[in-house]
């Protein structure tokens, strides 16, 4: 059921107004009476409670003072419009007052009613219970239109992305807040300025073209890229979509609806460049567990081979025809241990003993070197930072690094040029670690090899660290250089990034973590004069070739030796053996127990044994744990007399007179 009319009375001079609502409910209208005592009480009423019809009556009070009477209904008429210029204002009359009741009426009153027309009074007051609820409809439709209207402008004006509109001639009618970060202009002063005169030449061009092309037919849209420098002086990449709303009678013109991509563009640039980063780490990885397990193998095999043809050697002399024939095996035997050594470093499965380095010094102490290599028509420029901070590093891994770089350097300038080498104290921040895999932010020590050579293209970059891949010519080069270099700098935790166009030369940036400990002094190797000893040793290698030829190197040189194909035997041999041992002599890779925790059992049975640790090869748990501490003495395989014999005098000490 609809609710009744709210109808508020008000009577003039001699009126009866408590007669007037008798006669509406006696009618049967469906209204709720309010009397009114006078015009400021109706004003008040109507302003602040609201009203669906005003009745003033001016019936009942003869013909005398029709003057006055009228006075009073244009006060009352004024009165309710001041506080709602849209109520109706209806007139009751008698034919004493119909003079009035027309005055009002030209004066703005909606309609007047003789009170003794009840047919038409009816009609009237239908008539306004049915414009009262198409008010009402009206004002809620207008209500939610102003709610949308302001919820859309709070939309556009709080967006990040930027709206403008477009007038007929190009020309900006309209600019949202979002739009000053872009063109560096209050929103105000872009009106009337055309979006073609805020780009650059050949983007306003572009620009032209799309507007024309959705200026063709309501409704249409198109989308486009635009470069552009922003109010911050950078060049942006904006998405602009244009669409064509002349259609629309609350916008009639073009909206343009900008959009910032240049982080996003950044962001996936990025997230692709980590993902090629990712699958190149998994691929070198792959090849670096393949390397890491032939350089093991190989090494064995190496040691079986250069321990015999030493021993013959030494049995028969470099002088006879045997004699050089065994010479040229040694000689092959150290070539190939050369690329074992190149494929551990790859793998970074070889075990280094890093020392605090000051980059400067080692640059500065081989430049002499470097001048030999690079030759006359190549000028050599170093630049060196002083104060440079210190890395943590084998010195001579980090002595291969500068100097294959150098070499590769030189090779890539067949007709002469320059080579710059660089040091300088860098600050790597939190974006830069997220865009390269494998680096944490933080200060760093950087060097810097550029040349002025024939450069790569992007195929042979992405391929440069892998080991065999080469670009030189047949018999000029392994293929290792560059790999060694990537496996030595990952494996002290730094990166190595590269830069190169063809014909303009190539730029290679090594990054090392920076360090705050003074430099480790240099231990010089101390000078043994008679290699044979007569101590016990424990010697522990699950190869047995490699365990033969050993034992026959110790023997043959004075030696006492036990030996075990594994940990368990070993400690067996440590707990039964009532005589001392002298040395445990033990490979660290082998399977179940390795050598470094051999060590710490045989240790805490005997704490007089001395620990001499030996491999080719070592696995990624003691690389990065760091297991083989300063007390583990370490012999690099592949296993030769002299290099073994040397190691064993320098780990027991002075022979026992």
């Amino acid at each position: 059921m609809s609710r009744g009319l709210r109808v508020l009375l008000c009577q003039g001079e001699g009126g009866d107004d408590a007669e007037v609502a008798r006669l509406l409910v006696g009618l049967g209208c469906n209204v709720n009476c309010e009397r009114v005592a006078d015009e400021a009480t109706l004003e008040a009423r109507v302003a602040h409670e609201g009203g669906d019809l005003v009745l003033y009556g001016v019936a009942g009070a003869g013909s005398e003072g029709g003057d006055a009477r009228a006075a009073g209904a244009l006060r009352a008429l004024r009165a309710a419009r001041r506080a709602d210029p849209s109520i109706p204002f209806v007139v009751l009359t008698d034919e004493h007052g119909r003079d009035v009741a027309v005055a009002a009426t030209r004066a703005g009153a909606s309609d007047w009613v003789d009170l003794d027309d009840h047919v038409r009074l009816e009609t009237v007051i239908a008539r306004e219970q049915r414009l009262a609820r198409e008010r009402q409809a009206q004002r809620r439709i207008e209500s939610e239109l102003g709610m949308q209207a302001a919820r859309f402008r709070a939309l556009v004006e709080k967006s990040a992305d930027a709206v403008c509109v477009l007038g007929p001639e190009g020309a900006i009618r309209y600019a949202s807040p979002a739009s000053q970060a872009l063109f560096g202009r209050a929103p105000h002063a872009l009106v009337g300025v055309s979006l073609c005169e805020l780009l650059e030449r050949e983007e306003a061009e572009k620009a032209r073209e799309v507007l024309a092309r959705v200026a063709l037919e309501p409704g249409r849209s198109e989308a486009h890229e635009l470069r552009m420098t922003a109010s911050d002086g950078m060049r942006r990449l904006v998405r602009m979509i244009a669409i064509n709303q002349r259609d629309d009678a609350a916008v009639d013109g073009i909206v343009l609806h900008l959009r910032d991509l240049t982080r996003l563009r950044q962001a996936e640039e990025a997230l692709a460049r980590s993902d090629q980063q990712l699958r190149q780490a998994q691929k070198m990885e792959a090849v670096g567990r393949l390397a890491g397990g032939v350089a093991h193998d190989f090494n064995n095999i190496l040691s079986v081979i250069l321990s015999y043809a030493s021993m013959v050697l030494d049995d028969v002399g470099e002088g006879s025809e045997l004699g050089q024939d065994l010479l040229e095996i040694c000689n092959a035997g150290r070539r190939a241990s050369e690329l074992t050594h190149q494929l551990l470093a790859f793998s970074r499965r070889q075990v280094v003993e890093p020392r605090v380095v000051d980059l400067n010094a080692v640059v500065t102490r081989l430049e002499r070197m470097y001048r030999r290599i690079l030759g006359e028509d190549i000028a050599l420029v170093t630049t060196l930072t002083p104060e440079l901070g210190r890395v943590l590093i084998d010195p001579t891994a980090l002595e291969q690094v500068v100097m294959n770089l150098v070499v590769n350097a030189r090779d890539a300038m067949p007709r002469g040029g320059s080579l710059t080498i660089e040091t300088s104290n860098v600050w790597l921040d939190e974006e830069f670690a997220e865009g390269h895999l494998g680096v944490k932010a933080g200060p760093h020590v950087r060097l810097t090899v550029s040349d002025t050579g024939t450069g790569m293209d992007q195929v042979t970059m992405q391929q440069i660290f892998e080991p065999f891949f080469t670009t030189k010519e047949p018999g000029r080069g392994t293929g290792l250089g560059l790999s060694t270099v990537f496996g030595i700098v990952r494996q002290a935790g730094g990166t190595i990034w590269v830069y190169s166009e063809v014909g303009l030369g190539t730029t290679f940036k090594v990054l090392f973590p920076r360090v705050d400990k003074p430099v480790t002094a240099r231990r010089a190797p101390g000078l043994i004069a008679d290699l044979r000893g007569e101590e016990q040793v424990l010697l522990v290698e699950d190869d047995d070739a490699l365990r033969k030829v050993a034992r026959g190197i110790m023997r043959r040189n004075g030696y006492r030796v036990l030996e075990a194909r594994g940990a368990e035997e070993a400690l067996a041999l440590i707990a039964d053996h009532a005589e001392p041992i002298d040395l445990l002599l033990t490979d660290i890779v082998m399977p179940g127990m390795g050598g470094p925790e051999l060590a710490r059992r045989a240790r805490a049975m005997r704490p007089e044994i001395k620990i001499l640790c030996m491999s080719g090869y070592t696995d990624d748990a003691i690389v990065r744990h760091g297991l083989l501490d300063d007390e583990l003495a370490f012999l690099q395989k592949p296993l030769v007399p002299d290099a073994l014999l040397r190691k064993l005098r320098e780990v027991l000490g002075a022979k026992p007179a």
